[in-house]
């Protein structure tokens, strides 16, 4: 409401070319370039034009650049007790879990990450924290005998919810469960070299992701081939 009594007495611009009106401070018309002159009458009645867009990502910067801070002296001021006190270098673990935060928090505020943008870096931030704890807990490979194969299982299970909550487009999630059998091979290559010691979860989630994937692609027909052809151009 705040926001709304101040756009009521805020002086507008209008375009020259296609006549919308423009409430931020841009000297230019966001939808077709053109210049803006500056409307002679303060409108004081709800505007209808287009929004002060870039008002609203000056604000959102800002939070992010105040949590940012926050975030950046929690990390230094568990860095230098750490330091003073002497020890292990505990500090590590919460530093590294206040930059996860960080940059998932910072993931979702963006208003123009899409789902499957959302999900996917979930994916890979979580399974790089989980990686970093293990190697600072000692390494005892507990994040790629299990949390990696849960996570693949975990993303291939949102690839399925995200086609029934979004039926009439289920076929632009083919690419989301084709990533899943990509990101597999890197157990089984984890599992070649030895690297990881418990290699059953690895392979059974491996092979529901391309039995997934090939059951979907069966039964979706032409749209899930023609989706395929179109994502790579064939």
């Amino acid at each position: 409401m705040l926001l709304l009594r101040r756009m009521e007495f805020f002086m507008s611009k209008t375009c020259s070319r296609c006549k919308v009106k423009v409430l931020d401070h841009t000297e230019y018309c966001p939808l077709c370039g053109g210049v803006l002159k500056k409307d002679t009458k303060v409108d004081k009645r709800r505007p209808m034009g287009y929004p002060d867009v870039y008002g609203l990502t000056r604000k959102r910067n800002l939070a992010l650049r105040i949590l940012l801070a926050i975030c950046v002296v929690a990390g230094f001021l568990l860095l230098a007790t750490n330091y003073m006190i002497g020890g292990r270098w505990w500090s590590v673990i919460p530093c590294i879990a206040i930059l996860y935060g960080y940059v998932v928090f910072s993931l979702y505020f963006n208003p123009t990450n899409g789902y499957m943008k959302r999900i996917i870096w979930t994916f890979v931030l979580t399974l790089a924290f989980m990686i970093a704890l293990d190697i600072c807990t000692g390494f005892y490979r507990w994040s790629i005998n299990y949390c990696l194969p849960l996570a693949l299982l975990l993303y291939n299970i949102a690839g399925i919810v995200l086609m029934i909550v979004n039926h009439r487009r289920w076929e632009s999630y083919m690419i989301f469960l084709m990533t899943a059998i990509f990101v597999g091979f890197v157990p089984l290559g984890l599992i070649h070299f030895k690297v990881v010691t418990e290699p059953i979860l690895s392979q059974s989630v491996f092979i529901s992701s391309v039995c997934i994937f090939l059951g979907t692609l069966i039964i979706g027909g032409g749209r899930a081939r023609t989706e395929l052809g179109r994502r790579f151009h064939v």
